[in-house]
């Protein structure tokens, strides 16, 4: 599977016939040439050439709105780890479970939900655009979603939820017992895991952007 350029001076041809209204075939220039490429029997040709270059002009678009995503993810669980939850463990059982219970109803609203999906499909398709445009910047990109997916939305789905939902239904000893022993503890812990891939995911973007 390969592909063959065409030369400048047949591309820059047919983008001169093109511009002044004379269609490429009419001067016996093809019009594949306008794309830089000469469809070869066998091969992925020029469409797989344009598919490229199209993905490639989507790609820095998708990665600055993954940057502004983690970097505001970033902040909201740096801010749980070193402010939130310290604050929260001087209260009194009862009154810091029902200020986290009020506080994990709240933040499921469609704004959060929004900016911490939508980063995640974000990370997807620039894992995906990487495999098919190639280069330094957009393995970068690829880095920085696998980052998020795996250690922001995966951390988050298997542990910090589930110990959501156990603090929601526990009541009475039942519910202090929990929220001391794992709450205070194994939310925290994940939380911190959370808020570094949610930093580390925003760096990689960035370092993509900047190369790309």
């Amino acid at each position: 599977m390969y592909r063959v350029r065409a030369s400048r001076g047949l591309r820059t041809a047919a983008r001169r016939s093109f511009e002044s209204g004379v269609s490429p075939g009419d001067r016996k220039v093809p019009l594949v040439y306008l794309y830089g490429c000469v469809p070869v029997p066998g091969a992925c040709g020029c469409a797989c050439a344009i598919w490229r270059q199209v993905m490639a002009a989507f790609v820095p678009g998708l990665a600055f709105a993954a940057t502004i995503g983690s970097g505001l993810m970033a902040g909201l669980f740096f801010v749980f780890s070193v402010c939130v939850m310290q604050a929260l463990s001087r209260l009194p059982a009862e009154q810091g479970i029902a200020a986290m219970n009020a506080i994990n109803a709240a933040i499921q609203n469609p704004l959060f939900l929004i900016t911490f999906m939508g980063t995640t499909l974000l990370g997807l398709a620039l894992i995906v655009a990487a495999f098919i445009t190639g280069g330094h910047g957009s393995y970068l990109f690829a880095a920085g979603g696998l980052a998020y997916l795996v250690g922001t939305f995966g951390v988050t789905v298997i542990f910090n939820v589930p110990l959501n939902d156990a603090l929601a239904a526990a009541r009475g000893e039942a519910a202090a017992a929990l929220w001391q022993q794992r709450y205070l503890t194994d939310w925290v812990r994940w939380n911190h895991v959370r808020t570094i891939a949610s930093i580390g995911a925003l760096a990689l973007f960035v370092l993509g952007l900047a190369r790309s």
